[in-house]
Protein backbone atom coordinates (compact mmCIF):
# COMPACT_ATOMS: atom_id res chain seq x y z
CA UNK A 1 0.00 0.00 0.00
CA UNK A 2 0.95 3.60 -0.78
CA UNK A 3 1.44 5.80 2.24
CA UNK A 4 1.82 9.27 1.71
CA UNK A 5 4.51 11.21 2.72
CA UNK A 6 4.66 12.28 6.56
CA UNK A 7 4.30 16.00 5.30
CA UNK A 8 1.68 15.43 3.14
CA UNK A 9 -0.09 13.07 5.90
CA UNK A 10 0.49 16.32 8.65
CA UNK A 11 -1.33 18.92 6.17
CA UNK A 12 -4.75 16.84 5.85
CA UNK A 13 -3.98 16.06 9.42
CA UNK A 14 -4.12 19.79 10.36
CA UNK A 15 -6.80 20.41 7.79
CA UNK A 16 -9.10 17.52 9.01
CA UNK A 17 -8.65 18.71 12.55
CA UNK A 18 -9.80 21.96 11.66
CA UNK A 19 -13.11 20.67 10.03
CA UNK A 20 -13.65 18.18 12.30
CA UNK A 21 -13.51 20.20 15.12
CA UNK A 22 -16.85 22.20 14.06
CA UNK A 23 -19.54 20.86 16.10
CA UNK A 24 -22.13 19.10 13.22
CA UNK A 25 -24.39 16.40 12.90
CA UNK A 26 -22.27 13.37 13.98
CA UNK A 27 -21.20 15.61 17.12
CA UNK A 28 -24.62 16.10 18.12
CA UNK A 29 -25.95 12.72 17.67
CA UNK A 30 -22.89 11.35 19.95
CA UNK A 31 -23.92 14.18 22.54
CA UNK A 32 -27.80 13.64 22.93
CA UNK A 33 -26.96 9.52 23.37
CA UNK A 34 -24.71 10.12 26.04
CA UNK A 35 -27.15 12.64 27.64
CA UNK A 36 -30.51 10.46 27.34
CA UNK A 37 -28.42 7.40 28.05
CA UNK A 38 -25.37 7.13 29.53
CA UNK A 39 -21.46 7.33 28.70
CA UNK A 40 -21.52 3.92 27.53
CA UNK A 41 -24.07 5.32 25.17
CA UNK A 42 -22.20 7.89 23.58
CA UNK A 43 -19.31 6.02 23.23
CA UNK A 44 -20.82 3.34 21.47
CA UNK A 45 -22.54 6.27 18.87
CA UNK A 46 -18.81 7.31 18.86
CA UNK A 47 -17.83 4.16 17.71
CA UNK A 48 -20.83 3.71 15.44
CA UNK A 49 -20.35 7.27 13.83
CA UNK A 50 -16.50 6.22 12.85
CA UNK A 51 -17.04 2.80 11.84
CA UNK A 52 -19.32 4.64 9.06
CA UNK A 53 -16.89 6.71 8.25
CA UNK A 54 -14.50 3.82 8.07
CA UNK A 55 -16.86 2.41 5.39
CA UNK A 56 -17.23 6.12 3.54
CA UNK A 57 -13.30 5.35 3.02
CA UNK A 58 -13.42 1.75 2.18
CA UNK A 59 -16.17 3.23 -0.48
CA UNK A 60 -13.64 6.21 -1.82
CA UNK A 61 -10.93 4.03 -2.18
CA UNK A 62 -13.21 1.86 -4.44
CA UNK A 63 -14.14 4.91 -6.56
CA UNK A 64 -17.79 4.12 -5.67
CA UNK A 65 -18.13 6.97 -3.78
CA UNK A 66 -17.75 9.52 -6.78
CA UNK A 67 -20.03 7.45 -8.78
CA UNK A 68 -22.88 8.03 -6.21
CA UNK A 69 -22.15 12.02 -5.42
CA UNK A 70 -21.82 12.31 -9.39
CA UNK A 71 -25.53 10.74 -9.53
CA UNK A 72 -27.83 14.04 -8.55
CA UNK A 73 -30.85 10.62 -8.03
CA UNK A 74 -28.41 8.83 -5.54
CA UNK A 75 -27.55 11.88 -3.36
CA UNK A 76 -31.49 13.06 -3.18
CA UNK A 77 -32.15 9.47 -2.49
CA UNK A 78 -29.40 9.37 0.55
CA UNK A 79 -30.74 12.49 1.65
CA UNK A 80 -34.34 11.53 2.23
CA UNK A 81 -33.24 7.95 3.71
CA UNK A 82 -31.12 10.10 5.97
CA UNK A 83 -33.66 12.27 6.98
CA UNK A 84 -36.44 9.22 6.96
CA UNK A 85 -33.86 7.76 9.21
CA UNK A 86 -33.11 10.54 11.25
CA UNK A 87 -37.12 10.70 12.13
CA UNK A 88 -37.62 7.48 13.12
CA UNK A 89 -34.88 7.56 15.44
CA UNK A 90 -36.69 11.01 17.10
CA UNK A 91 -39.76 9.08 17.04
CA UNK A 92 -37.96 6.53 19.40
CA UNK A 93 -36.77 9.24 21.67
CA UNK A 94 -39.56 10.48 21.75
CA UNK A 95 -41.25 7.12 23.09
CA UNK A 96 -38.36 6.69 25.46
CA UNK A 97 -39.12 10.09 27.16
CA UNK A 98 -43.03 8.91 27.67
CA UNK A 99 -41.66 5.75 29.28
CA UNK A 100 -39.21 8.02 31.50
CA UNK A 101 -42.22 10.37 32.65
CA UNK A 102 -44.62 7.11 33.23
CA UNK A 103 -41.82 4.49 34.71
CA UNK A 104 -39.57 6.48 36.55
CA UNK A 105 -35.97 7.49 35.87
CA UNK A 106 -33.97 4.41 35.01
CA UNK A 107 -32.33 5.41 31.74
CA UNK A 108 -33.08 3.52 28.41
CA UNK A 109 -30.03 1.78 27.88
CA UNK A 110 -29.50 -0.35 25.06
CA UNK A 111 -26.98 -2.90 24.08
CA UNK A 112 -23.49 -1.93 22.12
CA UNK A 113 -24.82 -3.67 18.99
CA UNK A 114 -27.59 -1.87 19.01
CA UNK A 115 -25.75 1.57 19.50
CA UNK A 116 -22.97 0.87 16.82
CA UNK A 117 -25.64 0.55 14.25
CA UNK A 118 -27.80 3.08 15.14
CA UNK A 119 -24.66 5.57 15.07
CA UNK A 120 -23.35 3.70 11.61
CA UNK A 121 -26.51 4.14 9.92
CA UNK A 122 -27.00 8.07 10.21
CA UNK A 123 -23.11 8.29 9.04
CA UNK A 124 -23.21 6.44 6.11
CA UNK A 125 -26.88 7.54 5.17
CA UNK A 126 -25.58 11.20 5.10
CA UNK A 127 -24.66 12.36 2.14
CA UNK A 128 -22.57 15.18 2.89
CA UNK A 129 -20.17 12.80 3.66
CA UNK A 130 -19.77 11.24 0.61
CA UNK A 131 -19.67 15.11 -0.80
CA UNK A 132 -16.85 15.41 1.83
CA UNK A 133 -14.72 12.42 0.35
CA UNK A 134 -15.39 14.31 -3.27
CA UNK A 135 -14.38 17.65 -2.55
CA UNK A 136 -11.89 17.66 0.13
CA UNK A 137 -10.10 14.60 -0.56
CA UNK A 138 -8.94 14.68 -4.27
CA UNK A 139 -5.67 17.94 -3.68
CA UNK A 140 -4.29 15.39 -1.07
CA UNK A 141 -4.01 12.39 -3.73
CA UNK A 142 -1.17 12.21 -6.16
CA UNK A 143 -1.65 10.08 -9.31
CA UNK A 144 1.84 10.13 -10.26
CA UNK A 145 2.65 8.54 -6.41
CA UNK A 146 0.54 5.16 -8.06
CA UNK A 147 -1.98 3.00 -5.48
CA UNK A 148 -4.53 6.03 -5.43
CA UNK A 149 -6.78 3.65 -3.33
CA UNK A 150 -3.83 3.53 -1.00
CA UNK A 151 -3.59 6.92 -0.63
CA UNK A 152 -7.22 7.13 0.46
CA UNK A 153 -7.02 4.59 2.76
CA UNK A 154 -4.12 6.23 4.65
CA UNK A 155 -6.06 9.75 4.22
CA UNK A 156 -9.10 7.79 5.56
CA UNK A 157 -7.33 6.13 8.73
CA UNK A 158 -6.26 9.63 9.78
CA UNK A 159 -9.67 11.02 8.89
CA UNK A 160 -11.22 8.06 11.41
CA UNK A 161 -8.65 8.73 14.23
CA UNK A 162 -9.51 12.17 14.20
CA UNK A 163 -13.46 11.62 14.32
CA UNK A 164 -12.85 9.50 16.96
CA UNK A 165 -11.08 11.63 19.00
CA UNK A 166 -13.74 14.40 18.71
CA UNK A 167 -16.76 12.75 18.70
CA UNK A 168 -15.09 11.24 22.20
CA UNK A 169 -14.83 14.31 23.79
CA UNK A 170 -17.90 15.05 23.37
CA UNK A 171 -19.47 11.65 24.31
CA UNK A 172 -17.72 12.20 27.64
CA UNK A 173 -18.82 15.77 28.69
CA UNK A 174 -22.24 15.40 27.43
CA UNK A 175 -22.42 12.28 29.83
CA UNK A 176 -21.86 14.42 32.79
CA UNK A 177 -25.56 16.00 32.25
CA UNK A 178 -26.49 12.47 31.96
CA UNK A 179 -25.30 11.57 35.87
CA UNK A 180 -27.01 14.76 36.58
CA UNK A 181 -29.97 13.46 34.96
CA UNK A 182 -29.61 10.14 37.46
CA UNK A 183 -32.59 9.85 39.37
CA UNK A 184 -34.90 12.28 38.36
CA UNK A 185 -37.61 11.18 36.03
CA UNK A 186 -38.49 14.70 34.84
CA UNK A 187 -34.92 15.16 33.72
CA UNK A 188 -34.76 12.41 32.27
CA UNK A 189 -38.01 12.60 30.36
CA UNK A 190 -36.61 15.94 29.37
CA UNK A 191 -33.57 15.13 27.79
CA UNK A 192 -35.22 12.45 26.07
CA UNK A 193 -38.05 14.95 24.70
CA UNK A 194 -34.48 17.04 23.71
CA UNK A 195 -32.58 14.51 21.64
CA UNK A 196 -35.86 13.73 19.77
CA UNK A 197 -35.75 17.49 19.02
CA UNK A 198 -32.28 17.30 17.77
CA UNK A 199 -32.62 14.46 15.23
CA UNK A 200 -36.30 15.99 14.15
CA UNK A 201 -33.77 19.65 13.64
CA UNK A 202 -31.58 17.03 11.57
CA UNK A 203 -33.55 15.49 9.71
CA UNK A 204 -35.09 18.58 8.17
CA UNK A 205 -31.81 20.61 7.80
CA UNK A 206 -30.97 16.99 5.81
CA UNK A 207 -34.42 17.99 3.57
CA UNK A 208 -33.62 21.83 3.42
CA UNK A 209 -30.26 20.87 1.71
CA UNK A 210 -32.06 19.32 -0.89
CA UNK A 211 -33.51 23.07 -1.94
CA UNK A 212 -30.78 24.85 -1.48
Amino acid sequence: MTIPPPHDLLLFAGAAAMLVAVPGPNHLYVASRAVSAGRSAGLAASVGIEAGTAVHVALAAAGLTRVVASSPEAVRGLTLADAGYLTYIAFRARQGAAVHRESGPSPARRDWARELGDAAAVNLLNPKVILFFVAFLPPFIDPHAGDVPGQVVSYGIVLVALGALSNTEYALAASTMSARSAGNAHRAAWTGRLQAAVYLVLAAAAVAHLFT
